[in-house]
């Protein structure tokens, strides 16, 4: 492949000494096509419904990398099936119209060059394995591989990708853009977006992290994101395979970004800056262009019609998975796709250029990244770096500090009940939830070559005593293997709060009233009817879909544990 050129007035003295001073470290519902190849338009099938939810998942996987399934299992930021905002309407159009399903992408014949097209990984570098590898989707290690089967084929790549990266703030965030760029340089990215979630870490940083040495290697691209100085990020890009030349831009919703964000990140009228970008592109001698915007589907649509000339349309930043067609923009001859969350699948546009000399998409497919693509050893090694770093800084170096429990209670460990709670206590021992630390300091399913018991993210639900949605340890709660043996596996005072008072107060002699008793242990109990929800804080759909089944809970789970 031929470099792509990057374009912008900056002079590259100008970004290496802004360098120099920096670097002194799973909203759209799901759209519909029918079954005669000819898109529904895109307006139609972004009626099918939005969800406000925030809450992450990555949804279960089909059996192989080319989709034949209907649909999947929801998304936790989806609505429950069967409610009118899930989409499911328009999920079971496509489905009725269009019974084959997904094109297979590898029925085509050998593009003249493919877009390879992806977004919103929103934190997930990789699956986590808790519900089963073979149940979940994405990952850069199976995108890697996925990447280089194409490229065996000698099929010749334009990878580029919509943006967000990441979900948090903090040191781990910021450990965890900088992995994702290095993943996403390795493989051979031309153009990557900004999502609002990136910008929620200092223009410093991004700026860091997105550096470049000379125009061939710049790979962040925005037409409205300002870090710093507008001249420090190209407006746009040129990714040439062949004698085919194809210009990208990248363009943020100012809707979605936080109003707290830092005040050296700007982001300009979206309308203004494609526009800008468009006319830039095409003097540079574009032949097909691409826009890429991260938003809601309505916004835009909105954007493409007004500014016109954009050949393909790619969406980012909303829930649910990518239709199997690409769609028209009614008013314009603009083509949507949408990457779908979380990393999960890869879209593939191919490109032919005609006896005319015009560039057209001539076939689309998504592409699910199951287990079916095996994880490039280059990408576990990254994700071995990433650990590494995590394990460098520690607790006090990723700025994790503990915090007092709710209740103001101590931990003191499941050892402790068993003195009163022994017939408990053997159901706890010999349930998966006491080598709930072990599975991550020697994780299963050919993974044990990089241990994840240094990683918050992971900690929180697999030991004793830490916020399970926050990341963050309470007082008294698990710290190590070493200062807090007695904490590991997921124990009693996860579910029931912590103990120490409540057993010091039944040990003989402790003076304690039979008010203050009743009141300990009454503070401790946990009833069934509310055990649920507490279960659901770490059996949420990314990592125990199977528990959100109509009865799973009260049919299989609870039984299993029943004490």
């Amino acid at each position: 492949m031929a470099p792509g050129r990057w374009f912008s007035t900056a002079p590259w003295c100008l970004l290496a000494a802004a360098s120099m001073v920096l670097l002194g470290c799973s909203d759209s519902g799901q759209p519909s096509s029918n079954g005669a190849g000819q898109a529904k338009t895109a307006d139609s099938a972004s009626q099918s419904g939005q969800s406000a939810s925030e809450t992450d998942s990555q949804a279960w996987t089909v059996d192989s990398p080319v989709d034949t399934t209907s649909q999947d299992k929801p998304d936790a930021g989806e609505p429950a099936a069967g409610t009118e905002a899930a989409g499911t309407e328009a999920a079971d159009d496509e489905a009725a119209d269009d019974p084959a399903g997904p094109e297979d992408y590898r029925t085509w014949e050998s593009p003249q060059a493919v877009l390879v097209v992806t977004g919103n990984q929103h934190g997930y570098i990789e699956p986590c394995g808790c519900t089963g590898l073979d149940r979940q989707k994405g990952g850069v290690a199976r995108r890697m591989t996925f990447m280089t089967q194409l490229k065996e084929k000698g099929w010749p790549l334009i990878p580029v990708d919509a943006g967000n990266l990441i979900r948090r703030i903090g040191a781990q965030a910021s450990i965890k853009f900088e992995q994702s760029t290095n993943a996403l340089k390795q493989m051979e990215y031309q153009s990557v977006g900004f999502g609002p979630d990136d910008l929620r870490l200092s223009a410093t940083d991004l700026i860091s992290y997105t550096y470049a040495d000379t125009p061939e290697q710049a790979m962040f691209v925005s037409a409205n994101v300002t870090l710093l100085d507008p001249e420090l990020l190209p407006m746009f890009k040129l990714a040439e395979q062949g004698d085919m030349v194809v210009g990208v831009t990248n363009v943020l919703d100012p809707e979605k970004v936080d109003a707290n964000n830092s005040s050296d990140i700007t982001v300009d009228d979206p309308v203004e800056s494609a526009q800008k970008a468009l006319d830039e592109m095409n003097k540079a001698g574009a032949e097909f262009r691409v826009l890429a915007y991260f938003g809601t589907e309505e916004a835009a649509q909105a954007v493409a019609k007004k500014v016109g000339g954009y050949d393909l349309l790619v969406v980012s930043g909303g829930y649910g998975e990518p239709t199997y067609r690409s769609l028209d923009i009614e008013g314009c001859d603009t083509k949507m796709i949408v990457t779908g969350n979380k990393g999960m699948y890869a879209g593939l546009v191919a490109l032919k250029k005609d006896a005319s000399g015009a560039v057209t998409q001539t076939a689309y497919s998504r592409v699910p990244l199951t287990h079916e693509f095996k994880d490039a050893p280059a990408m576990r090694k990254l994700m071995a770096d990433y650990q590494q770093q995590l394990e460098q800084l520690g607790l006090d170096g990723l700025g994790l500090r503990p915090v007092p429990h709710p209740s103001g209670g101590q931990f003191i460990g499941s050892a402790a009940c068993a003195k009163c709670h022994q017939d408990a206590f053997d159901v706890w021992e010999s349930s998966p939830h006491a080598f709930a630390t072990e599975s991550i300091v020697e994780p299963a399913e050919g993974r044990g070559d990089v241990a994840r018991h240094f990683d918050p993210e992971c900690i929180s639900c697999h030991v004793t005593g830490w916020n399970p949605q926050e990341y963050y340890p309470y007082e008294s709660g698990y710290l190590d293997l070493t200062q807090s043996s007695h904490l590991t596996g997921s124990g009693c005072e996860n579910c029931h709060g912590p103990g120490a008072a409540h057993s010091a107060a039944e040990q003989e002699g402790s003076g304690v009233s039979e008010e203050q008793l009743k009141a300990l242990r009454l503070a401790m109990q946990l009833p069934l009817d509310k055990a649920r929800d507490k279960c659901m804080t770490c059996h949420d759909l990314d990592n125990s879909p199977d528990f959100h089944d109509p009865d799973a809970f009260e049919d299989e789970y609870w039984p299993q544990v029943e004490h």
